[in-house]
């Protein structure tokens, strides 16, 4: 009797993003924006997550060397002149797993005390993920205020008047670059698991006293902290739209980072990758 061994393998490809993973520079730049800022550097340095390059002053470079430069041409976003990014053992999974050498791990990426909302704003700006994840008047209403203030409310009919307002024209027109990517809500024609985070105060609106360098008074609705449910339920509009299983399962009380460590949704994507 003959017996055929036949191998199945599973490709598991990671593809690092932002501050999710390390990220190392080198420099060579034309100008810095003060005095104590490294111009020019021999080799790489650890860009992301360096907790020494988040201090007063010295956080003024880190955000001129991380931030973002859109092209208008090529509509691509690019490192500013002389600053080269690379991640650290692209492909690998120790650059996710630990974000600095004293292996702060991902959970604490976005929770760094001592960046201002304010100060850090020029960098979040610059990333288009800031701009495309902005609500869609296809997922919410059209008149959905999302910021006010003591003289306008800004809708989502208003982004580009919105953008021009805080003098970020870029911004608008990144958000046109990337919003025909997801404005059809194609389904994707393969089996889906949408599992999404409940009962955690999350961000809906922002009310500004002086728009827009003073802190906002955040108004809140349900979601995961970081995802409104609001958002996070438009995977269901995909059940009548393909004939692959579309499955909406709620983590209850599930904050948007915690929730990948949570022993449900550990359970839950094991017995997925068992199933196979």
């Amino acid at each position: 009797m003959n017996f055929k061994l036949v191998y199945i393998y599973f490709l598991y490809l990671s593809v690092p993003g932002d501050l999710g993973n390390q990220l190392e520079a080198k420099l060579d730049k034309p100008s810095v924006v003060h005095y104590l800022c490294s111009k020019k550097t021999d080799s790489y340095f650890t860009l992301w997550l360096n907790l020494e390059l988040l201090l007063p002053v010295i956080i003024d470079c880190w955000i001129d060397n991380i931030r973002l430069v859109y092209n208008r041409t090529s509509k691509i976003t690019e490192p500013p002149d002389g600053v080269d990014i690379r991640v650290p053992g692209f492909g690998q999974t120790f650059s996710l797993e630990f974000l600095d050498p004293s292996k702060r791990s991902v959970g604490d990426n976005n929770r760094i005390p001592v960046i201002s909302s304010v100060k850090i704003r020029d960098q979040q700006r610059s990333a288009v993920s800031t701009n495309w994840m902005l609500p869609y008047n296809y997922t919410w209403p059209s008149d959905k205020v999302f910021v006010s203030t003591p003289t306008t409310n800004y809708t989502l009919r208003d982004y580009q008047k919105f953008y021009r307002d805080i003098d970020f024209e870029d911004g608008w027109l990144m958000r046109q670059d990337t919003e025909p990517l997801v404005y059809q809500m194609t389904p994707p024609g393969v089996r889906i698991h949408c599992l999404f985070g409940t009962g955690v105060e999350t961000p809906d609106s922002f009310h500004y006293e002086s728009f827009p360098d003073k802190e906002p008074k955040i108004l809140y609705s349900d979601g995961d902290g970081t995802v409104n449910l609001q958002s996070a339920l438009q995977c269901q509009k995909w059940v009548d739209m393909q004939k692959q299983e579309v499955v909406i399962f709620e983590l209850s009380g599930n904050e948007h980072i915690q929730m990948l460590s949570n022993d449900t949704t550990i359970s839950y994507v094991k017995k997925l990758l068992f199933d196979l």
